[in-house]
């Protein structure tokens, strides 16, 4: 069943597009694009455009294009802010408290953990990123096809090239001021 309070400008063109949503001047086009899986999302400013693109994704000011970006399975609600998600599955299950991101490529920076300030440009870039000793990932530049993917404890990091740093863990001591280039 779909549950809706109006907000004020919005837009919500397919079955179940922005459902359970309260939030003002969301644009939600696509099945279950915008929609809560259980209780409300709040945001403000949103727009989602593909199947499931934006679905529990509470938070403001973020833009969600393609099929399942920024798609929460889980189906619990997940805070993400100011972010750009372009193409399949971008942003895949990021982790709550992500914020201020772009990610344009096939699975770029679908990874579990809270992920900020960071560019992922390729396919898969930034992907199933884990941490152990940081408690977030920062401040990264991910730029080709698998750069980034599967590293651990990334902040100010830049990678370049396909599969740059593929599998790498990073303490932030390789160079001056924690940034790390491959």
């Amino acid at each position: 069943t779909m549950s809706q309070t109006p907000g004020t400008n919005i837009t919500y063109i397919g079955y179940y597009a922005g459902s359970n949503n309260t939030g003002v001047e969301n644009t939600f086009i696509g099945a279950s694009s915008g929609n809560a899986s259980s209780g409300a999302l709040t945001g403000d400013g949103n727009v989602a455009v593909g199947y499931k693109a934006g679905r529990d994704v509470n938070g403001d000011n973020n833009v969600s294009i393609g099929l399942q970006a920024a798609f929460q399975s889980t189906e619990t609600t997940t805070d993400i802010d100011e972010c750009v998600n372009i193409g399949y599955r971008t942003s895949y299950n990021i982790g709550d408290g992500s914020s201020e991101n772009v990610a344009i490529g096939t699975e770029a920076l679908s990874a579990t953990i809270k992920i900020t300030q960071t560019l992922a440009l390729g396919a898969e870039a930034g992907g199933t990123m884990e941490l152990d000793t940081e408690s977030e990932s920062t401040g990264g530049t991910y730029l080709g096809y698998r750069s980034g993917y599967n590293i651990k404890d990334a902040v100010n990091v830049v990678l370049i090239g396909s599969n740059a740093g593929l599998n790498n863990r990073f303490d932030g001591t390789a160079t001056t001021g924690g940034d790390t280039m491959i």
